[in-house]
């Protein structure tokens, strides 16, 4: 168990982008749930099939979630009582997965 005047550092601050001044810090991440305007819409679609020499459908892929950022201003140390105040890399994680899995979790309350 760390001492009370250990500081505990989070190693997500070394792989983003940061304001030296301040403890901004960007994350860049796929958003599923806003498509680009551009992006066909899957529910429309008028062209033929394709298959490959298996007999197999070649699907046509795109990015059709849009890259959006967020700001999130933190610490970058703290003592052990003050990790809630630092960016965890589980954190990320659990945002990613909620977001490309919202269906599954829509009107349910978690804990």
């Amino acid at each position: 168990m760390a001492a009370e005047n250990e500081m505990i550092c989070s190693e997500v601050h070394t792989f983003v982008a940061r304001n030296p001044s301040s403890n901004i810090s960007e994350f860049r991440f796929s958003n599923p749930l806003r498509r680009q305007s551009d992006a066909p819409d899957p529910t429309q679609c008028t062209q033929d099939l394709e298959y490959d020499s298996d007999g197999d459908v070649i699907v046509a892929r795109s990015n059709q979630s849009r890259e959006d950022i967020i700001r999130i201003e933190h610490d970058l140390s703290t003592s052990l009582a003050g990790v809630g105040r630092q960016v965890w890399r589980g954190s990320l994680l659990l945002a990613d997965y909620l977001l490309h899995n919202h269906l599954e979790v829509e009107g349910k309350e978690m804990l």
